[in-house]
């Protein structure tokens, strides 16, 4: 699956069908993340795989430093500069792995519901974890959020039949292709439980890691910090 492809193809479905699949809750979830990020001061933070803004809207509406949004997808960058103007944020076409920055540069970092894609092996997502780390000053805020499986079976079975058939269903309706929701919906089961996934960041640098399930349980924030 050639992602960068995908997401070219769905941005302008992007926002609609989020909005739809998770009823909503994805805005919730979102102001939940950045929300838990402490106001001290004037902060730089970096949004990775920022697609058309969501995050960044909700992180420009509560910090005044400078913030910038990356991404691989120039079509999803184009998307966010008309909906995004505002002479503290920039947007700049880059790939997670290989960001664009010196070492200590932020003192956020945050990515919302894209480290799955990040995921194509164990080494691929920790290279990506360790660059993040880089560009974080000492004691600079990691911050992720991602889907997460239910604990509970039955909830975890009602998420496969969920992604199976309305996600994989309605997104090819939406972009009429059978792929490109259908990868999407398989990489939120094939994802990491939040226990190991918090392993991984520890494993790749960070200290102090936490997580919160938000509900109804199935989107999970996590935060580390660089020592």
């Amino acid at each position: 699956m050639n992602l960068k492809k995908t997401f070219s193809k769905i941005v302008q479905y992007y926002e609609s069908v989020n909005r739809l699949f998770t009823l909503g809750l994805d805005s919730f979830w979102r102001r939940n993340a950045a929300d838990s990020i402490p106001r001290s001061g004037v902060l730089d933070i970096l949004d990775i795989c920022c697609g058309t803004g969501d995050m960044l809207q909700e992180l420009k509406s509560r910090f005044s430093g400078r913030i910038i949004g990356i991404d691989f997808s120039k079509p999803m960058l184009d998307k966010a500069r008309t909906l995004l103007k505002t002479e503290n944020l920039g947007l700049t076409l880059a790939e997670a792995k290989h960001l664009p920055f010196p070492d200590e540069t932020f003192d956020v970092l945050s990515i919302s519901f894209a480290t799955r894609n990040l995921n194509q092996s164990l080494d691929t997502l920790q290279t990506a974890i360790k660059e993040f780390h880089r560009v974080l000053r000492r004691g600079g805020l990691f911050l992720n959020l991602e889907t997460t499986i239910p604990q509970r079976r039955p909830f975890k079975y009602l998420l496969e039949v969920y992604t199976e058939i309305i996600v994989k269903t309605l997104g090819r309706i939406f972009t009429r292709s059978k792929d490109e929701y259908g990868f999407l919906a398989e990489s939120i089961m094939s994802f990491y439980t939040r226990k190991r996934f918090a392993q991984i960041i520890g494993q790749s640098g960070f200290v102090q890691v936490q997580w919160k399930t938000l509900p109804p349980g199935v989107s999970v924030i996590h935060w580390a910090w660089k020592k």
